[in-house]
């Protein structure tokens, strides 16, 4: 039986998820540790490393912010939801902008010199 929170998330989200799974597990792979060497460094077990290469959803952000720290990529994290690469939300954005009008302001001159 699937979680509810496996339920409610859509099709590309699952797949988002197990893509992320597969590259963490190619990291560790590539690092030559096993799950339960990095569930020592991220202090975690290796059954939660597990569900994290899997793509569970209910593994929490917590433990896949510290398994990128321990495996040199976190620096990778700051691109996700990044708001300068948001294009249709600085559409929105600029489309709820007030309109400046085409009429400048008066300058006010100051005769104090």
């Amino acid at each position: 039986m699937k979680s509810p929170a496996y339920n409610a998330m859509t099709p590309q989200a699952r797949e988002a998820l197990k893509m992320l799974g597969k590259r963490l597990k190619q990291a560790r792979l590539r690092r030559n540790e096993s799950q339960e060497m990095v569930a020592k460094r991220t202090g975690t077990t290796r059954a939660t490393q597990q569900r994290l290469e899997s793509g569970h959803p209910g593994t929490t952000l917590g433990v896949l912010i510290n398994t990128l720290y321990v495996y040199g990529l976190l620096d990778q994290f700051d691109e996700i939801a990044n708001p300068d690469k948001d294009s249709v939300g600085k559409a929105l954005e600029m489309n709820r902008a007030p309109k400046k009008s085409g009429r400048k302001k008066k300058e006010e001159f100051s005769s104090d010199f």
